[in-house]
């Protein structure tokens, strides 16, 4: 029997250096928006107080490419603030398997707790997930989807939104800096690197 050939990559068209960072921005957007989009759900990585590599999913609240700003939520009480309080550089990977993205965003991470940023955020955040911000870390790590703890009635989940709630909750905001870019279609390959500082052009291209 013959061994398992890998499977090929769907083919797609390169997109042109000069088109690169309006794909890249307003696919942040879109996935912000959407939730079946590939940037919906993207990894971040830090380093520990004590020097170790770290990295978990994390959901794409908003991008702006003008402001070269990035949005996530969180929670006061997690490893991740810990880890941007003693180390602000954070990095950010995502990836489009259906165009043979990858791309990389490096730059640095601002918490924001209280202010109007903060209570901005806050007003888009769902019932649901505000009474999440209200359990534990052990509580809210073990609820998958809609917890049943959770009150069906909804005059009875809002009044458990307490100021507990919100003061567990965290904006963090990401200044990117670098775009690193990688994209296939499986014959051929492009790379391109992009600074903030250069208004996004890409500067070098294989």
């Amino acid at each position: 029997m013959s061994a398992p050939q890998p499977r090929s990559l769907k083919s797609h068209e390169l997109i042109a250096p000069t088109d690169i960072a309006d794909w890249v921005w307003v696919n942040l957007s879109r996935g912000a928006d959407r939730h079946s989009h590939p940037f919906h759900l993207l990894t971040m990585a830090t380093v520990s107080p004590d020097g170790r590599p770290a990295a978990r999913i994390m959901t794409n609240r908003g991008a702006d490419r003008v402001t070269g700003r990035m949005w996530f939520y969180t929670r006061l009480d997690t490893p991740k603030v810990a880890d941007l309080r003693a180390r602000h550089l954070v990095c950010f990977i995502g990836y489009d398997p259906d165009n043979g993205v990858q791309v990389r965003f490096s730059g640095s991470a601002t918490l924001h707790q209280h202010g109007p940023l903060a209570d901005e955020h806050w007003q888009h955040v769902s019932d649901v997930s505000r009474w999440l911000f209200h359990l534990s870390p052990e509580q809210s790590a073990a609820a998958v989807g809609i917890d049943p703890r959770l009150p069906r009635d909804h005059e009875l989940l809002a009044k458990g939104l307490t100021a507990r709630s919100r003061a567990q909750f965290v904006v963090l905001e990401v200044a990117v800096e670098t775009i690193d870019w990688h994209q296939t279609d499986g014959a051929h390959q492009r790379r391109a690197v992009m600074h903030g500082k250069d208004g996004w052009r890409a500067l070098k291209v294989e």
